[in-house]
């Protein structure tokens, strides 16, 4: 498909013209002021400085070879720093034609992704939770995405990872199983799944053991328990089919896969395996690194007596400067402070000592730091302890009593620090009778400028929902090898998203991942919780637009059952509309009258200008594509802003995808639509005497319904035929 349009020959040529006097050039072509008689600036201020010229040297310059033979343009002129280049009015036209002559319907498509692929994370709502309109930002920006980087060529996987896992459904099958009535036999709705889940949490309040009987559920559920299992797949089906149904009322929402976070719960494994690993084993296994111990005698044998010359208890372990400075920082007792300072730069520095032995034996560095490194993994017991309360003199010498050791673990993080991991390997709770092992796993990411870790398993042992996305980034990357993954998620949620790209990039995966984060609706009723069954349900916004959008046409001629079918595309374009038409980090105010204004920046208005230009073109009874348009009229100055604003198209959605920003295209189309509603209200088009000025006016019309379709469309937004 070819997809040179008009615009990127203009700015090619106009790139061509300026390196023939300058050839390194580094060319910035912008749009000029709406009052200057110019189509195409540059800057000419970086020139200059580079040159050694002043701006108008450079554009004299430029002006001595400008030659428009052959080009789109007529002239050109200095202004402010600025060399300006003035089409030719009707050869730019004459292009803009033979591109929609060439491409109809697909104008605007490129190739630009061709060769790439993208997985969009998108949606995503909760099983056994009504479709709140919480998930609706995620669903028509992420679904929109979608659409507009398939236009571009890319090929797109779109997944619905569904909220199916986790502790709050040991908390439903606990409230199914208890709060329930029993002679209930039949499957529950999605509303009664609700219902129980806020049951459960009111009881809570005043029964906290109840959050213990429900983590026994869903560890039931987690070792695969065949009633937990049972009852669980039935809720997962009821939401899942109530979802679809809620996607195909609001028209347009296409998903290639629904991926639960269950489907990655014991893929998790692998990746704890693969951080271990790297934490643990450098190398491939225990075995590997007893055989090379025995086969270097010397280096085992100056590594058991390492510890000894270092002259401290505990073992030695690596931590950067910036690791421990902070950890030292920590600590508000400035004397305990300066303490615990002394004490890691006494391990450094026997950590120092050890390597340039090492390095003395193997004669490579490398291997020294992956040896010294196996051998403190061998040997951590216990690790550094920053706190706020004493004991630090105690721990230091190894004479820690069993009060400071309980006092210790209860106000204190500890942490074993060997590159970017932080791990908690089985530290015994002396103030108990019996040990209890813990298995607590955090990634330290201090060093890539996020304080907070990333945890990955709690204490007992059970992984939370930051493993498994992790897990979903491997499997991603192995199943679809896409050049990048989009997360389209809320704001919230920010931290998390930079911890685990963070965390993957470390495990190796190069897949550029992105958060494209945005913010949330606003309503008088205040904020949404599930907890407490205060949510908005997604279908009663839609309902209610479609009953406002149908109020508004009440009074046309037009059969019941088409109506009905108008209100509810204009309804649901508008909520789609007054979402897409805003920055998506911004917070969305919900205004019933903005939103379905005739006249104003909304999705009714430039659906109402499409009808206009579907109703003109079905009058003048010819279809301007019938033939190619190589002839010469006039254009007013309105008819060449509409073309200018046309050719711009394809520009657009390039912005929009490499920004990540539908409202680029919302806010072109609605500048768009006012500058035809300009020609046309200026100038007759069917009743336009001259046989060519009206094929042009024909033409202008044709191509400006493809592109307000077309925009829409990528938006998400339907357009009706008549209104």
């Amino acid at each position: 498909m070819d997809t040179y349009y008009v615009i990127k020959k203009a700015k090619d040529q106009i790139t061509e013209i300026i390196r023939t006097k300058f050839p390194d050039a580094d060319i910035e072509i912008t749009a000029p002021p709406p009052e200057l008689a110019s189509d195409f600036a540059v800057p000419l201020f970086k020139l200059a400085k580079k040159y050694g010229k002043s701006p108008n040297h450079i554009h004299e310059e430029i002006e001595s070879i400008f030659d428009k033979t052959g080009t789109l343009f007529d002239s050109v002129f200095f202004l402010a720093g600025y060399i300006n280049f003035v089409l030719n009015q009707m050869e730019y036209f004459k292009y803009l034609a033979r591109d929609a002559l060439r491409l109809k319907n697909d104008f605007g498509k490129s190739n630009t992704g061709t060769g790439q692929s993208i997985v969009i994370d998108y949606s995503a709502p909760n099983i056994a939770k009504p479709f709140s309109i919480g998930h609706l930002r995620s669903t028509i920006i992420g679904q929109s995405l979608y659409n507009i980087f398939g236009f571009l060529g890319y090929a797109v996987t779109g997944i619905n990872h569904l909220g199916d896992w986790g502790t709050q459904f040991g908390k439903l099958l606990y409230a199914f199983d208890n709060f329930r009535k029993k002679n209930k036999t039949e499957d529950p709705t999605i509303g009664e799944l609700l219902d129980l889940y806020v049951l459960f949490h009111k009881k809570a309040e005043k029964e906290p053991e109840l959050e213990d009987k429900a983590r026994d559920y869903f560890m039931r559920l987690e070792k695969g328990d065949k009633e937990c299992r049972k009852k669980w797949e039935t809720f997962c089906k009821i939401s899942l089919d109530e979802f679809k149904r809620v996607y195909t009322y609001l028209g347009g929402i296409r998903f290639d896969e629904y991926l639960g976070e269950s489907f990655f719960f014991d893929k998790g494994q692998v990746i704890l395996d693969e951080i271990l690993s790297r934490r643990f084993c450098i190398f491939d296994s225990q075995e590997k690194y007893e055989s090379f111990l025995n086969e270097n005698g010397e280096i085992r044998s100056f590594l058991e007596k390492s510890i000894q010359s270092i002259n401290i208890s505990t073992p030695v372990f690596f931590l950067t400067d910036k690791g421990h400075t902070k950890a030292a920082g920590r600590i508000s007792d400035n004397e305990k402070a300066a303490e615990f300072k002394a004490l890691i730069d006494v391990k450094i520095k026997g950590q120092n000592k050890v390597l340039e032995k090492l390095r003395n034996i193997t004669g490579d560095e490398t291997q020294a730091k992956e040896i010294l490194k196996q051998f403190e993994s061998e040997n951590i017991k216990s690790t550094v302890y920053w706190i706020e309360t004493t004991g630090l003199t105690e721990k230091a010498s190894g004479k820690i009593s069993g009060e400071a050791q309980k006092k210790l673990q209860s106000q204190a993080r500890c942490l074993a620090s060997t590159g970017s991991f932080l791990y908690t390997e089985g530290d015994e709770d002396s103030g108990t009778e019996t040990a209890k092992q813990e298995n607590l796993l955090l990634v330290d990411l201090t060093d890539f400028g996020i304080d907070t870790p990333l945890l990955l398993q709690k204490k007992d042992g059970t992984t939370l929902y930051a493993l498994r996305d992790l897990a979903a980034i491997k499997y991603r990357t192995d199943s679809y090898n896409p050049t990048q993954i989009l997360y389209v998620v809320g704001s919230e949620q920010s931290l998390h998203f930079r911890q685990i790209f963070m965390v993957a990039r470390l495990l190796g995966y190069e897949t550029q991942c992105h958060h494209i984060d945005f913010g949330l609706y606003r309503f008088p009723e205040g904020k949404m919780s599930t907890r407490k069954g205060r949510i908005i349900l997604l279908e009663n916004i839609l309902n209610e637009a479609v009953e406002k959008a149908l109020e508004i046409i009440k009074d046309r001629e037009i059969p019941e059952n088409e109506k009905k079918e108008i209100a509810r595309i204009v309804g649901i374009g508008s909520i789609k509309y007054t979402d897409l038409s805003q920055e998506r980090r911004k917070e969305i105010v919900f205004d019933w009258a903005k939103m379905l204004n005739m006249d104003g920046n909304s999705a009714p208005y430039l659906q109402y200008t499409y009808v206009r230009i579907v109703s003109i073109l079905n009058k003048a009874g010819t279809d301007p594509f019938s033939h190619s348009f190589e002839t010469e009229v006039e254009l007013t100055d309105k008819e060449h802003k509409l073309i200018m604003s046309l050719s711009r198209f394809p520009e657009i959605l390039e912005a929009a995808a490499r920004t990540y920003a539908p409202h680029i295209i919302s806010g072109y189309l609605y500048s768009l639509s006012q500058d035809f509603n300009n020609f046309y209200n200026s100038t007759s088009v069917i009743r336009t005497e001259e046989a060519d000025l009206r094929t042009a006016r024909l033409l202008l019309c044709r191509i400006t319904s493809i592109v307000i379709k077309n925009g829409l469309m990528l938006l998400g937004i339907e357009v009706p035929n008549r209104m």
